[in-house]
């Protein structure tokens, strides 16, 4: 095996724990389960549910850019062939995937939050 082969390799793995942070992390959270309070337009703002559910959808959609971000990256590397090397991974899909799990990680606990002012 060419040792310059395990970046693409290492790339390869990471595009698959990107996928698994989507699969497991937004669709097997209560992220699609938020009901929106009933309140008139003008409350909505009022409304500490509303924010933390606005703050949890753009996390969401953070994510989703980074999962892209992520597959761009790798895509970029298997271009590259044999002389993808660690640091390309390092500064590519690695880099993307901590800020996909960051994002995510954020959901989490946004999530305590709604169940702490739920009443």
């Amino acid at each position: 095996m060419n040792p310059q082969s395990r970046g693409q390799e290492q790339a390869i793995a990471i595009l698959a724990i990107a996928t698994a942070v989507v699969g497991f992390g937004l669709f097997g959270s209560d992220f699609f389960d938020s009901e929106v309070p009933s309140t008139t337009p003008s409350g909505l703002l009022a409304e500490p549910r509303i924010m933390l559910m606005a703050a949890k959808a753009i996390c969401g959609v953070m994510v989703l850019a980074q999962y892209v971000l992520v597959f761009a990256s790798v895509r970029g590397i298997l271009k590259m062939g044999d002389s993808a090397a660690g640091e390309d991974v390092a500064d590519g899909p690695l880099t993307q995937l901590f800020w996909q799990v960051w994002f995510l990680a954020i959901i989490f606990f946004i999530d305590v939050f709604e169940k702490m002012t739920t009443p």
